[in-house]
């Protein structure tokens, strides 16, 4: 049975620095697909495989020890290369990505991952804060990516539950702000 090198953050970074053949092999098993489908879900459609594998052979070949050691998972620094990866693509077919036209101080790369990562932590943090119907409201609304609709059962119209999805994320603001 093969290791799993997320039990194990500090061999995984060693066996990364010293391009071991088993840990590349492992990385290249544990992740092709997902990025394919991540790919083909960020919109790169035909060239999802290619755009996968050139995520995960930059990864391989520099790989971002600082993100590994500060626990930011592989999967977000491999969304961060593919995102990469579609809006080059994107700019040699002389087609723009938008995030990339929006923001060209802060084009997508490892420290974007960092701040995003910072970011997340504050708001999960706020996020524990809030009582379990409003927390519960916010994950299903914006982490499962249900609609209103979806969330709605017997009791509560979609209407309802939109105006508590809005509720919710003011008292959300609010604590964010104070923890500011």
């Amino acid at each position: 049975m093969p290791m799993n090198y997320e039990m194990y953050p500090q061999l995984f970074v060693d066996g990364l620095q010293r391009k071991d053949p088993v840990v590349l092999d492992w990385v290249v098993r544990k992740y092709r697909l997902w990025a394919i489908l991540e790919a083909r879900r960020q919109g790169a459609r035909a060239d999802s495989e290619d755009i996968a594998h050139d995520a995960i052979m930059a990864v391989l070949e520099k790989p971002p020890i600082a993100a590994i050691e500060r626990g930011i998972p592989m999967r977000a620094i491999l969304c961060v290369k593919i995102y990469d990866r579609i809006c080059i693509n994107l700019l040699k077919q002389s087609r723009f990505a938008p995030l990339v036209h929006s923001f060209p101080q802060s084009g997508p790369g490892l420290q974007t991952a960092l701040h995003h990562y910072d970011k997340y932590k504050k708001v999960r943090r706020a996020m524990d804060k809030l009582s379990t119907k409003d927390r519960e409201l916010i994950e299903e609304r914006y982490l499962g990516g249900k609609r209103a609709v979806e969330i709605a059962d017997e009791s509560h119209s979609p209407a309802a539950v939109r105006g508590g999805v809005f509720r919710a994320m003011k008292r959300l603001r609010r604590v964010v702000q104070l923890a500011s």
